[in-house]
């Protein structure tokens, strides 16, 4: 059989942690050899090709690094209504995200303790731009 890297990708706030969670646990119960990672197919491209990984898990994937991979895949790509994103990202990141590595998200923080909701929804959405034009990139 020919190889062909399995691919789970995810978009923030669809649910992605929880099943990248549950596939990684699937796969060390299949002895997959796999890379899991919270940007893999962005970040990971060497490693990734290196390795000859059965199955990788990106919490959010670019669907044009993905191809630059240039190697034969299956994908399960998790999405969510952008708007839904948009509500969830903005009560996430103003209450329970964790902030400790992530020193933009602690300064949006900051602004969204000190401005009104609808400002608010307006700096999460400016936030939250990288996330909106991946999963506008996925052609499906």
């Amino acid at each position: 059989m020919n190889y062909q890297l399995i691919v789970f990708s995810g978009t923030p706030k669809a649910g992605s942690t929880w099943l990248g969670g549950l596939f990684s646990g699937i796969a060390i119960e299949m002895g997959m050899n796999f890379f899991y990672g919270q940007y893999a197919i962005p970040k990971n491209h060497e490693i990734i090709m290196k390795n000859r990984f059965d199955l990788v898990i990106s919490q959010s994937s670019d669907y044009d690094r993905l191809q630059e991979l240039n190697l034969p895949y299956k994908c399960i790509h998790i999405i969510r209504d952008p708007r839904d994103i948009l509500v969830s990202s903005y009560y996430s990141y103003k209450k329970t995200h964790n902030v400790d590595r992530w020193p933009e998200l602690k300064n949006l923080r900051k602004k969204l303790h000190s401005v009104s909701f609808d400002d608010g929804m307006l700096e999460t959405m400016k936030f939250n731009c990288y996330f909106y034009k991946t999963l506008q990139n996925w052609n499906y």
